[in-house]
């Protein structure tokens, strides 16, 4: 997506700028800038009843996690697959199966 410098967009409890985005959830927000992300690995829980995915962006500092049961989950792939086109295209549906097993993946790497 591209917004000028200081136009904003909300989806789910994300808000994106042109350098990066912020999650907002209660009385606090992250602020995350596309640069600072070292890794991105994705990985699934089992729930009994179904798998829950989970995204983790590795910082110089600190792990982020979001999973797909958080608002705007959709909107942010999007978004991480157009910062970072080198996330394989079909890992939503690799990382599927086996059911109930982690599939943990590494989908990006700084090099």
């Amino acid at each position: 997506m591209h917004f000028e410098a200081n136009e904003e967009q909300v989806l789910g409890v994300f808000s994106y700028t042109t350098d990066g985005f912020s999650i907002v959830e209660s009385a606090s927000a992250t602020l995350v800038k596309w640069a600072d992300i070292l890794q991105i690995n994705v990985f699934k829980t089992d729930q009994v009843v179904v798998d829950c995915i989970t995204m983790e962006l590795v910082l110089e500092e600190e792990v982020i996690s979001v999973n797909e049961d958080i608002p705007g989950w959709e909107s942010f792939i999007s978004n991480c697959r157009k910062q970072f086109p080198t996330i394989p295209a079909n890992w939503e549906i690799d990382i599927t199966q086996p059911p109930f097993a982690a599939n943990y993946r590494t989908l990006y790497q700084r090099n």
